[in-house]
């Protein structure tokens, strides 16, 4: 049962998990976390979501503090019951009641003799990126961190430039803030099986490893030069024309909640010139578990204005076309026709349907996502050439699934993962990089940190797709 509490009502729906439930809830209130990271940008969404999931105190050690007292005001305004705060450079400065900490950057950065937080008695998550890949490591003894960043791999040739971090950078950092931001909840609750385990992941050909105990940084990540093809030729890079490209393009996203605030993050931050922002509800309290474009200030507002606000701030280029509607029969296809691509961030079926149909008969390319819990799934769908929506989930369930059984529970940073995953996708099919999701599924079980892809078929009979 929700507590008559007006500062627990923001984690209604983190509070429904059985996983987490009140007492869960307060020991996060209660937490305090260290994260020691290269720049203020590169973890802002770590630092949201784990302001959304609740955390008690953030103490935060930048070595590039651009941004910082911005980003300290956004997340005040946020969440007022979260402290945040900078603190000296160094680990061994952490505060004494820290409960786990963060140190997330390139490689290079996390691997520096001042990252040493030998002797201190917190479990770390380690989380280093460049270009689209990601590794994430946990360690129970911090004590073994040395020897997991310092083992020597392949060296660049003699004379050889290492090559800028890309738009491409984008995906993987923000996907790292949302996974690392899961963990920390698991580690804070002991949710986690208490052993080291760590993650790797390369966005471009969408390939996700998840292993246990502990293992060095992949060399692709440590060396970026080094790859298994010719050496100096770097595959799926986000080129100068592909920027303009995405500059020109025109993205209509359907929904600004859960999965909206994530994918509008990421598109905008990747630099998509146009982007449509379609939602009819307005902001509540219950939503701030894990809509990171809202806040506490703007309670009220349509989530459009209030998503319009977060979105210049982080890109002032950007072009935004406000929709404050529900999508419906009537209006979808004239609101969808003028744009490139869909991503669908919506939390009904009905409008998942619709939103399907609409993009069949229209040639649109689709982003598809959902979440529950800890758990979500997202998919790209081109109904000329693969299965659509219809085709995955032929047999339509009731459509007031959602008032029928009410709110279901879901930890933020969950959402994080899947709608940073659908920005990831609809920028690969916009640049027309990397392997989308077609066909495919992805799987993400936030409990167990792992990813799998399950292969689809189109229907030959959908009354979709079929003829497309």
């Amino acid at each position: 049962m929700m507590p008559h509490n007006s500062a627990m009502e923001r984690y209604h729906r983190q509070i429904i998990l059985p996983e987490i439930g009140i007492e869960g809830q307060k020991k996060l209130g209660d937490s305090t976390v260290f994260v020691q990271a290269q720049s203020v940008e590169s973890c802002a969404l770590l630092l949201f979501y784990l302001a959304a999931a609740g955390m008690g105190t953030l103490y935060c050690d930048f070595a590039e503090k651009q941004g910082l007292a911005s980003l300290i005001r956004q997340i005040g305004a946020f969440n007022s019951g979260v402290k945040i705060q900078a603190v000296q450079p160094g680990c061994e400065n952490l505060p004494g009641d820290t409960g786990v900490g963060v140190i997330q950057g390139s490689l290079q950065y996390v691997a520096q003799p001042a990252v040493d937080c030998s002797g201190k008695c917190i479990p770390l998550i380690l989380a280093a990126n460049r270009g689209w890949q990601g590794w994430l490591q946990f360690i129970k003894r911090p004590d073994d961190l040395r020897a997991i960043l310092f083992k020597r791999g392949p060296q660049p040739p003699r004379g050889y430039n290492m090559p800028d971090d890309g738009t491409e950078s984008v995906f993987s950092s923000n996907l790292l803030g949302a996974l690392v931001a899961v963990e920390v909840v698991k580690i804070l609750l002991s949710l986690e099986n208490s052993a080291a385990y760590g993650l790797e992941f390369d966005l471009s050909t969408m390939r996700f490893e998840r292993y246990k105990g502990s293992k060095a940084c992949p060399a692709s990540i440590a060396h970026p030069c080094i790859t298994s093809g010719t050496p100096g030729l770097f595959p799926g890079l986000i080129t100068t024309a592909d920027t303009q490209q995405l500059a020109q393009s025109r993205v209509a996203v359907v929904g600004s909640g859960g999965l909206g605030s994530p994918a509008l993050y990421t598109l905008a931050k990747a630099g998509v010139g146009t982007i449509a922002l379609v939602d009819y509800d307005q902001v509540d309290i219950s939503n701030l578990n894990r809509q990171i474009l809202h806040s506490e200030t703007r309670l009220g507002l349509p989530k459009v204005d209030s998503a319009e606000v977060f979105l210049r701030q982080l890109n002032p280029a950007v072009n935004l076309v406000k929709h404050n509607t529900c999508l419906t029969e009537e209006n979808a296809r004239e609101i969808i026709s003028t744009f490139d691509l869909v991503v669908d961030c919506v939390d009904n079926l009905k409008t998942r349907y619709l939103v399907n149909e609409a993009c069949a008969l229209l040639n649109k390319p689709l982003v598809e996502a959902g979440v529950n819990g800890f758990e979500g799934i997202a998919t790209t769908i081109m109904a000329a050439h693969s299965a659509c929506y219809q085709c995955l989930f032929p047999a339509r369930p009731s459509l007031d699934y959602n008032s029928k059984y009410g709110p279901q529970g879901i930890l933020g940073p969950v959402a994080g993962v899947l709608g940073t995953i659908q920005g990831c996708e609809a920028c690969k099919c916009l640049n027309k990089k990397g392997n989308p999701l077609l066909n495919s599924i992805l799987a993400y079980d936030g409990m167990e940190a792992q990813f799998e892809i399950f292969r689809t078929e189109k229907d030959p009979n959908c009354p979709i797709c079929a003829k497309r």
